[in-house]
């Protein structure tokens, strides 16, 4: 039997905007990717999320954009909005 390699995108097409995910060091339970709605993974709510206290140890925030084609992480501190990671 004969395997394909191909595997499906789990991100929609179509669908351009930036995502900013949060990953979340929990002590002994480790680090997990912090759940987001879809409509909140923009980078105004994880600042947001960050300033009210939401993580309890943030160890880094990944961008990306499928749609354009980049990725950048972790980030180190807040971009200037308008500059794309290479």
């Amino acid at each position: 039997m004969h395997k394909s390699r191909w595997t499906p995108s789990i991100v929609p097409r179509g669908d351009d905007h930036d995502v900013y995910l949060v990953v979340d060091d929990l002590g002994r339970l480790g680090r997990v990717w912090r759940e987001a709605d879809f409509e909140a993974a923009d980078f105004e709510a994880v600042v947001i999320d960050l300033l009210e206290g939401q993580y309890k140890h943030p160890i880094g925030i990944f961008a990306f954009n499928s749609t354009e084609g980049w990725f950048a992480g972790p980030l180190g501190g807040c971009r200037n909005r308008t500059e794309k990671p290479m």
